[in-house]
C-alpha cells in the first residue's frame, strides 16, 4: 500500500510541476494576444476614423 501511495504522490507532483507552469504560460499568451488584438483594433479604428 505504501508503494502505491508513493507512486500516486510522485505522479501528482509531476502533474503539478508540468500543469502549473503550463497554465501560467497559457495565461501569459492570452494576455499578450488580447493586448495585441486591442492595439490592432485601436489602430484599425483610428484608420477607419481617418478614412471617413
Amino acid at each position: 500500500m505504501l508503494v502505491l501511495d508513493q507512486f500516486v504522490v510522485k505522479t501528482m507532483f509531476k502533474v503539478l510541476v508540468i500543469w502549473v507552469p503550463f497554465q501560467m504560460y497559457i495565461q501569459a499568451i492570452k494576455k499578450l494576444l488580447t493586448q495585441k488584438l486591442d492595439q490592432n483594433l485601436k489602430k484599425l479604428g483610428a484608420l477607419l476614423y481617418h478614412l471617413k
